[in-house]
């Protein structure tokens, strides 16, 4: 459930001009990324969605409320 939790809210920002680029940074982890994009399994553990640290980064990163991630709705 979190990991298309996760995809609902990647889905979400990208609407809102995040894109895949545009999350390149440090404060993300980007094999997890990778995973929540393309599915593609690293065989590592970063196989799982967002947690509450991203989230908060995100928010803050993007200006965007936690409603407006989950559902896109302003």
């Amino acid at each position: 459930m979190q990991v298309q939790l996760s995809r609902i809210v990647l889905y979400h920002l990208k609407e809102k001009g995040f894109d895949r680029e545009a999350l390149r940074t440090e404060h993300l982890d980007q094999e997890k990324m990778e995973y929540l994009y393309t599915g593609r399994d690293s065989g590592k553990t970063h196989n799982y969605g967002l947690n509450f640290s991203d989230m908060d980064f995100l928010r803050e990163f993007t200006g965007l409320s936690y409603q407006v991630m989950f559902t896109g709705v302003e």
